[in-house]
């Protein structure tokens, strides 16, 4: 299993897009309750659509961020790119909050998706914990063998200056979704 690295940038705005071939199945915006204002993904599709997930956000009722909250959105807004989830991961310890990741590599892939993209807590409440997160996630992607994980093709979005550091640390079998930049 491959997991595929892009940056959270306006160039993964437009493979949002509807009509593009880059579309996925499914959006997820791994999320607790501290992550707002919305970076990373989470901000980029928020700007993208008019605001569409900071006004649902301000209804805590919808959606709060706890560790196993899920909210599945099919707004209509185009630059959410397709159907979306709001996965919670609660608040705590970058280690729990791994695990919690961890957790949703599972679930998400039992819900029979081909194409994922993932974007995980980011911003400056999240500070250096954000390359683990996305370390976590990544590598439990990678290690499924068979089962439903090893059946999607995930592209996990980060933080465009996280993305070179993130490709060091992995060092496995990733594409990278933008070309490596020039030494």
């Amino acid at each position: 299993v491959s997991v595929r690295l892009a940056a959270a940038d306006r160039t993964l705005a437009g493979a949002l897009e509807a009509g593009s071939g880059d579309r996925p199945d499914l959006v997820v915006h791994c999320l607790g309750p501290g992550d707002r204002p919305l970076h990373g993904l989470a901000g980029l599709v928020d700007f993208a659509s008019g605001g569409a997930l900071t006004r649902l956000l301000r209804a805590p009722a919808e959606f709060e961020g706890r560790a196993g909250e899920a909210l599945l959105l099919s707004l209509r807004a185009r630059a959410l790119g397709g159907p979306t989830l709001l996965a919670g991961i609660g608040a705590g310890d970058p280690e729990t909050c791994a695990a919690r990741l961890r957790a949703w590599v599972g679930r998400v892939a039992a819900m029979g998706v081909g194409r994922v993209l993932v974007g995980l807590p980011a911003g400056p409440v999240r500070g250096r914990d954000r390359l683990g997160l996305a370390e976590a996630f990544a590598r439990a992607a990678m290690a499924a063998e068979d089962g439903p994980v090893a059946n999607v093709a995930w592209t996990l979005a980060v933080e465009p200056e996280d993305l070179g550091r993130l490709r060091s640390l992995l060092q496995g079998p990733l594409r990278a979704a933008t070309d490596p930049p020039a030494p």
